[in-house]
């Protein structure tokens, strides 16, 4: 629903969506199916909005949240998604900071030896 479409992502963000996204994601069991669709949600509902990217990392704990979704006991699925979101506002060069980078790396790499093994 929200995934490309900025008319529809900004009336999901007037509306809360982003924080009921954010306790969901927060409150569900780790590697949890539940815990996996409320995070593709709230990717959906900010990706490529680069001013929503940077409430989620600077004011709602968005750094800290996807470095715990990069741990390698969650799911891989969306150990996947939490990589390819980084990516994403790395090659948009708006959202992350250096030091958001540096932090990244270091928790994705381990991740890369075992990828190949979880077809992700």
């Amino acid at each position: 629903l929200f995934s490309n479409n900025p008319n529809i992502q900004e009336a999901g963000i007037k509306r809360g969506a982003m924080g009921v996204f954010l306790k969901l994601t927060r409150e569900a069991e780790k590697a949890s199916d539940e815990r996996s669709k409320a995070f593709r949600a709230l990717i959906a509902l900010v990706r490529t909005l680069v001013a929503h990217e940077t409430t989620l990392l600077r004011s709602e704990g968005g750094v800290a949240l996807l470095a715990e979704l990069l741990d390698p006991d969650e799911d891989p699925r969306t150990r996947e998604k939490a990589a390819n979101f980084i990516t994403s506002m790395a090659c948009n060069g708006e959202s992350l900071k250096k030091e958001d980078v540096k932090g990244f790396a270091v928790l994705v790499a381990p991740l890369l030896v075992s990828a190949g093994e979880q077809n992700v």
